[in-house]
């Protein structure tokens, strides 16, 4: 895990140096852990993660998707696996819930409709206000807000965060969320 964020931060470094010419490292503001919820369990809960998505916040914002990987043994290289974007500020939840929908669930409607309306989307980095019209964003989003068979989603959101100015948002969408927050914000 440590490793992970290590890597998180110096892609924050990657963008923040390549696309604003300033070094700054992005802080981690909020993540959502992505996985499926332990049924066997029964009132215990549990989760067993796929994927973490992080947002760092500084300069510029970016929302880093990561395999969580904590139960693989196999060595592999995570770092080649790891997608950022640079998020559009105003839809900063639609988002990271498109990405989880393309990268995670692969849901096939929206996966397709990527592929055809997002510049780069191959290169695992986009910028969203410039490698997606905003035709096409909504129509990705609205995309989104039908999927019915999410993961589990634990949201933590640190004060501060410019995710809780968005949280009414989430209410669009056909997905449970666990929501972890500030005790005032």
């Amino acid at each position: 895990m440590l490793s992970q964020l290590h890597d998180i931060i110096v892609v924050n470094l990657e963008i923040t140096q390549g696309l604003k010419g300033v070094m700054t490292v992005g802080i981690i503001t909020a993540f959502f852990l992505i996985g499926y919820r332990n049924r066997l369990s029964g009132e215990q809960g549990g989760i067993f993660p796929t994927h973490w998505l992080f947002l760092t916040e500084n300069n510029r914002p970016a929302l880093v998707l990561v395999p969580a990987g904590i139960f693989d043994d196999s060595g592999g290289n995570k770092k080649d696996e790891k997608i950022v974007w640079i998020p559009s500020l105003e839809n900063i939840i639609e988002d990271a819930l498109l990405m989880i929908a393309i990268y995670d669930l692969q849901d096939e409607q929206v996966s397709t409709m990527a592929r055809k309306h997002i510049r780069f989307i191959e290169d695992k980095r986009v910028e969203v206000c410039q490698d997606i019209s905003v035709e096409n964003r909504e129509k990705l989003y609205h995309a989104c807000r039908l999927i019915n068979d999410w993961r589990d989603i634990i949201l933590a959101i640190q004060k501060g965060s410019l995710l809780l100015k968005h949280l009414n948002k989430l209410e669009d969408y056909r997905v449970e969320f666990e929501l972890l927050l500030p005790a005032s914000f």
